[in-house]
């Protein structure tokens, strides 16, 4: 990367999202273009420079995009899970939209009905229940916001926000835009395709980082607290 050097200028240039390593990763892989070229015109041969033509090619097939991901991952491979966390992210370097529960049951319903109407039954398919204990209703703004990275779909930590209340389908596979556009396009029911890309999206590790113990800690400490005043 020597013609595009001011990173600072780089970044305000990109969206806010992925934390781009200029340095590691260069224009080439995800604009596209030589990165060889020592001239400016063959540099830029086949390059795509906003949005709009960055997600044309690689929108197209599950396989272009899964590429992608996978170039990125191999000029970054000391992260163990990275490619599963370049996942979360469109071809434009933002996050992906998660499409909420209701439309990836639209297809799934008929799909794998049981396995829908199991997930129906969970008692934190929404988020009422939360609502109603004491420690939430009286927690405050902070305490309140350790329950939504477990108990929401798509909670941003920096952000602060969630994209759906409950455990929906994409806080296990990870945000669907990409998936849906696939599978609602020309893959329309090619279950292989739309498989590929939603097992990089699920890792098991990711029951973990709810599934523990410690992560009520605070609750603990809250009742405590409530038993110490009585």
């Amino acid at each position: 990367m020597t013609c595009h050097i001011d990173e600072e200028e780089l970044t305000k240039l990109h969206p806010e999202g992925l934390p781009i390593p200029f340095d590691i990763y260069g224009c080439t892989v995800c604009h596209g273009g030589n990165g060889r070229a020592l001239e400016s015109e063959r540099a830029h041969e086949g390059s795509h420079a906003d949005r709009k033509a960055m997600e044309g090619p690689r929108t197209a097939s599950a396989d272009d995009f899964i590429k992608m991901w996978k170039r990125l991952h191999e000029l970054n491979p000391e992260y163990e899970d990275r490619l599963r966390v370049e996942s979360f992210y469109s071809p434009t370097g933002e996050y992906q939209i998660y499409v909420g529960s209701k439309k990836c049951i639209k297809c799934h319903k008929k799909m794998h009905p049981e396995h829908v109407e199991r997930w129906r039954k969970t008692k934190f398919e929404t988020f009422e229940r939360i609502e109603k204990e004491p420690d939430y209703k009286n927690g405050n703004a902070d305490y309140k916001r350790k329950c939504y990275k477990c108990h929401t779909t798509g909670y941003r930590e920096d952000k602060k926000v969630y994209s759906e209340q409950g455990v929906g389908c994409e806080a296990c596979h990870g945000p669907g835009e990409v998936y849906s556009h696939l599978m609602a396009g020309e893959h329309k029911g090619d279950v292989e395709k739309g498989q590929k890309l939603a097992k990089i999206s699920f890792d098991f590790k990711i029951c973990g980082d709810c599934h523990i113990p410690k992560r009520h800690e605070m609750r603990k400490e809250y009742f405590k607290d409530v038993a110490r005043v009585k």
